[in-house]
């Protein structure tokens, strides 16, 4: 426990904010220092200090300066993998300071409120005072409704009957709601589907037991109880316009523009893209697809800025609007808007460069841990025992890409087979028509594996159903589909490629995060002791260079 607890704090002081430099020392380790204020703002965040425990306190951040001194010592500041992370928190650093600065202050007058207030229908919102009886089975409930259509009072029945005593005892009354309320409560959508003074039929909620819900009182949300949402939402509105004005502005200054045969060929590539990851051939990487005022970004550049992006943020890959859209967005926010935070001199300021520091700090030591401590469990031989074990998890299944087209008659699906099956390309082709109903795509790339032929629904499973042992370049169609809705239209498919299953190999980063994460689990409290006792011996081999103010922490003490 106290390896791991001397773990916690370290890391835990790496997030303090200790950025003040008009403190006095208390403490230096080698060339590292240690402030006052740094034990003082810790104290206010861990809420641990108290009289006499100074040096308590204090022994984390020498331990965190230890760390710092050998991992400096064994070039850790300069592994590749540390400066590459490093950049990163930079970079995002200097991206919100400059939001900051671009944004600004914003100010909304009174008038502005109040004409939003009205202009927005927020004078007509709705609050609803609601009191129910809660039982438990509907035979209960539907006694409970006899009785009040007997004449007997809703108060005195809540009172005497229902299972929610705190409401109960205020003869069940719970209170107001407001109308926002009910996109998640199926409770309160129930009472706004309510006359004032009506009471519900029995509701049955997510535990199994029933309401009789009566609306009791109905009123408007006043002007001032909404004003300070109102200001937050319209500040917050005003500093997304600000900002996205600026991104526009800086696009055009930096001039983007695309290469319309290599974007071409990207989206050639994304038809079978997995996870909205195109797969690139080997003469693709060096293509340039987008130059700016400065720069350029190849294929190579463009695959490892989707890999980096979240899956939801992904662009479609054989949508072109989709794609140049995320290029340009991606390479301003990763690559230009850090320099042009730089050019205003943010990477100067003094709490931007103490935060860089102590991530830079964090960074190392973590790498220092892993690779003098964590790496004595997690061996080659169990990590490839672990691999062997895992076999399963790490091999994909066969997928079968296939394209569809989709459009609304007979006539005009059996055209466009007749043409795919002559040699024209689906995806050419179907730029000759609109979205489907005007809201749906004409023309999409699918895929699929075994697995999902099981599980698959719909509209999905029945194209599954049609291109199952087809092979490839082979064409379906066309085929009447029922899609969401009353909409029904005709489809025509072909079977573009069916990818082999494989097994990713052990040296896959995927795989090795993988094996690393579950073997430092299964050994987690022998590392934390076997950490201990590295910190103890750091804490021999610099001791000389440790110096404390005594006078400072007697200081700190009274």
């Amino acid at each position: 426990m106290a390896a791991y607890w001397a773990m916690t704090a370290i890391v835990g002081l790496m997030a303090v904010d200790s950025w003040a430099v008009n403190s006095a020392v208390l403490a230096r380790v080698g060339s590292e220092v240690i402030m006052v204020d740094d034990l003082l703002r810790a104290e206010r965040n861990m809420r641990r200090f108290a009289a006499g425990n100074a040096r308590e306190m204090l022994q984390p951040f020498i331990d965190r300066k230890l760390l710092v001194l050998e991992a400096k010592a064994k070039g850790l500041d300069q592994h590749p993998d540390v400066v590459a992370s490093v950049q990163q928190v930079r970079d995002r650093r200097l991206v919100e300071r400059l939001y900051g600065e671009v944004t600004g202050d914003v100010s909304i007058s009174e008038e502005e409120l109040r004409s939003h207030f009205h202009q927005s229908g927020l004078h007509k919102k709705r609050e609803v005072r609601a009191s129910h009886i809660q039982v438990g089975s509907l035979e209960e409930a539907q006694a409970v409704q006899e009785q009040l259509r007997q004449g007997a009072d809703f108060a005195v029945l809540a009172r005497e009957q229902s299972l929610d005593r705190p409401s109960a005892a205020k003869g069940g009354d719970m209170g107001f709601w407001q109308e926002e309320e009910a996109q998640h409560s199926g409770f309160v959508a129930e009472l706004f589907r309510l006359q004032v003074g009506q009471v519900s039929e029995p509701y049955r909620n997510s535990q199994g037991t029933y309401h009789l819900i009566k609306a009791a009182e109905e009123r408007y949300v006043s002007f001032e109880r909404q004003k300070k949402m109102l200001r937050q939402t319209l500040e917050k509105q005003q500093k997304k316009d600000r900002w996205s004005k600026y991104l526009a502005d800086q696009k055009t200054h930096f001039d983007f523009s695309v290469d319309a045969q290599v974007l071409g060929v990207l989206l050639q590539r994304g038809r079978l893209a997995e996870g909205g990851v195109p797969v690139l051939e080997a003469e693709d990487h060096a293509r340039i697809l987008l130059r700016y005022r400065g720069g350029n970004i190849d294929l190579n550049a463009y695959v490892a800025l989707v890999e980096e992006a979240e899956p939801k943020r992904r662009p479609h890959p054989i949508d072109s609007t989709a794609v140049v859209e995320f290029a340009q967005d991606e390479t301003l926010r990763k690559i230009l808007l850090p320099l042009l935070a730089q050019q205003r001199g943010l990477d100067r300021e003094e709490a931007v460069i103490q935060f860089v520091r102590d991530k830079r700090e964090k960074i190392m030591v973590e790498m220092l841990r892993r690779t003098e401590v964590e790496k004595r469990f997690v061996t080659e031989e169990q990590r490839r025992t672990l691999y062997r074990d895992l076999a399963g998890e790490f091999t994909l299944p066969m997928r079968t890409f296939f394209a569809g087209a989709l459009v609304d008659s007979e006539p005009t699906s059996r055209t466009i087979a007749q043409r795919v099956r002559s040699g024209e390309d689906m995806a050419e082709i179907m730029r000759e028509y609109p979205a489907f109903k005007g809201r749906v795509r004409q023309f999409d790339i699918f895929n699929f594996t075994l697995a999902d032929t099981a599980t698959a629904q719909g509209a999905m499973a029945t194209m599954i159903q049609a291109v199952q042992g087809v092979p490839i370049g082979g064409i379906k169609g066309p085929l009447p589909i029922q899609l969401s809705g009353d909409m029904k239209g005709y489809l025509v498919l072909e079977v573009l490629a069916m990818r082999p299953k494989k097994t990713l190999s052990f040296s896959t980063p995927k795989v090795q995060s993988r094996i690393w994460r579950q073997l430092r689990y299964a050994h987690r409290h022998a590392i934390a002791e076997d950490f201990d006792s590295y910190l103890d011996t750091l804490r021999h081999k610099y001791r000389t260079e440790i110096v404390v103010d005594e006078q400072a922490l007697s200081n700190l003490k009274k």
